[in-house]
């Protein structure tokens, strides 16, 4: 805060309603919390390598609002008009003359960026951050909470046929590793069962490589460079990955995501889907599930076909699970039900 002289420790020792006074609304919104501006003889005790430097463009904004104030850039008198020298000069009448003898006023401006922003009940975030920034510009693309149209999805019911053998036919079948130039991402619900998987893979001679937390750092690199340099030259390449290879990782050119255990939210579904078909690239989407998962995976299926965002499914996971055994069927976000097991009345 070089308005006020203070370092960037003197910020870190103010009471923390006095700091954050500071990040939502500057010098003015201290001294409304209380802060207490120094005196001229305090400025003067201070050390000379304390005191604040003013920018250039400080200065220039400075000269810009007392020239606009004052219509004159000299006075009668023959003191320096130099707006530097005169608000240094009177700091110490600084609160009680307003915002603009603290020198120019920075507006901190704040760019919110996520995935997924669900605003459709009052615990929404979406919601929460309208009533908080009412005044807030909304960006949002075509497709926010939708799959891409052009993704192809399989969706693969497991039953009497065991996971292993629908994992294996799913990869094995697919027209991209068949021609020896698939990049497949395996997503499993945690470490051990992507350790299961990987352990199936490996009976059956399928080269891959694992990707997770209890991986060691330096097979989590090498898997990450596996994925990144594969091409047409070096033949299929296959990750096996919890949910930790689903975002904020870069993994260019996925052909086919295949989930071997179903995704627990409609989110993370959201997620896994998209490391596909990227910048209007094709792709294709396996998803195996369970009875357990169907009630979620079946909505989803529907909403997709439809071309519909998927935002009606976003929930936590056991925030679903409740819902579906209260009503005794999916029931879209902010939406009631009937209560299961008994009859609807209509008018």
């Amino acid at each position: 805060m070089e308005e006020l002289g203070l370092s960037e420790d003197d910020i870190r020792r103010l009471p923390r309603h006095i700091r954050q006074a500071c990040w939502d609304a500057g010098v003015p919104g201290m001294l409304k919390a209380g802060y207490k501006v120094r005196t001229q003889q305090q400025q003067l005790e201070q050390p000379a390598d304390k005191v604040p430097m003013w920018s250039e463009d400080m200065k220039q904004q400075a000269t810009v609002q007392d020239q606009l104030a004052t219509g004159s850039n000299s006075t009668e008198d023959g003191s320096s008009s130099d707006p530097f020298v005169k608000r240094r000069a009177s700091s110490s009448q600084a609160s009680s003359r307003g915002h603009s003898s603290y020198g120019p006023y920075f507006r901190r401006q704040y760019l919110l960026v996520a995935a997924t922003m669900p605003a459709l009940t009052k615990g929404d975030v979406g919601v929460a951050l309208q009533k908080r920034f009412k005044e807030a510009a909304w960006v949002s693309g075509d497709m926010l909470h939708q799959i891409k149209p052009h993704v192809q999805h399989q969706w693969v019911k497991v039953g009497e046929q065991g996971t292993e053998d629908a994992l294996v036919q799913a990869l094995q079948n697919d027209s991209d590793y068949q021609a020896q130039k698939a990049r497949v991402l395996i997503f499993a619900k945690d470490t051990t069962a992507a350790d299961n998987v990987s352990g199936m893979l490996q009976g059956h001679g399928i080269h891959h490589v694992v990707y997770h937390k209890n991986v060691s750092k330096e097979d989590r690199d090498a898997a990450l460079a596996a994925m990144s340099q594969a091409s047409e030259q070096t033949g299929n390449t296959v990750m096996v990955s919890t949910d930790a290879a689903a975002r904020g990782i870069d993994l260019p050119d996925i052909t086919h995501v295949l989930q071997a255990d179903f995704a627990a939210t409609a989110i993370e579904f959201l997620h896994r889907v998209g490391r596909t078909a990227r910048a209007g690239k094709p792709g294709k989407v396996t998803s195996m599930y369970g009875r357990s998962d169907a009630v979620l995976a079946e909505a989803l299926q529907q909403y997709i076909q439809e071309g519909r965002p998927i935002q009606d499914c976003f929930s936590r996971n056991r925030s679903f699970s409740r819902k579906v055994k209260r009503y005794g069927k999916f029931v879209p976000r902010g939406q009631e039900g009937p209560q299961k097991g008994k009859a609807s009345v209509t008018a």
